[in-house]
């Protein structure tokens, strides 16, 4: 347990450095600031140095998880504090919203973690693997089935950035 523990302490330390050199360099103009809007959206999205904001983001994510395994899943409250202050920052800066509900997802998570273990523990390892493929399924089916006519299904593509369209785009081409 104790490398692991070193490991997740070297791996948050050297991204940490590593992406606020970058970032810096960014602001300053040593390397390029990508901005990009999406198609009839306003908003600016940032990648910092990075190659585009959703990598940005993603970094941002990778960094949460390993940060929450460095804790154990336990967080004090400086640390729900400043994990909501990053996902808030990476959201604002980035506009990436998967990437936004899978930070509150994960720092929800660590906050239910006394309920969600005895649940995850109960389920066992066989139907934890057949609720995760259902849910891939149901992924696929809704890509399958997306209809620019169907509102819940308009209302799931935005929240996931447009990838039914593709996804069904993509059944259409097999």
């Amino acid at each position: 347990m104790l490398i692991s523990k070193k490991f997740c302490k070297s791996f948050l330390i050297s991204i940490a450095v590593m992406v606020g050199i970058t970032i810096a360099c960014a602001l300053v103009g040593a390397v390029p600031n990508l901005r990009i809007t999406r198609v009839n959206d306003p908003v600016v999205r940032f990648a910092l140095g990075m190659i585009y904001p959703s990598d940005f983001a993603a970094r941002a994510f990778y960094w949460l998880i390993a940060f929450t395994l460095y804790r154990k899943f336990k967080f004090s409250l400086t640390d729900y504090i400043s994990t909501m202050a990053l996902t808030l920052f990476i959201y604002f800066v980035t506009d990436t919203r998967i990437d936004l509900i899978l930070m509150l997802l994960l720092i929800v998570s660590v906050w239910a973690r006394p309920y969600l273990y005895p649940i995850i523990n109960g389920i066992g390892e066989f139907w934890l693997m057949v609720v995760v493929t259902l849910f891939i399924g149901l992924n696929m089916l809704m890509a399958y089935a997306y209809s620019a006519t169907n509102s819940f299904l308009n209302l799931v593509n935005k929240v996931l950035s447009g990838r039914l369209i593709f996804g069904h785009l993509a059944f259409k081409k097999i």
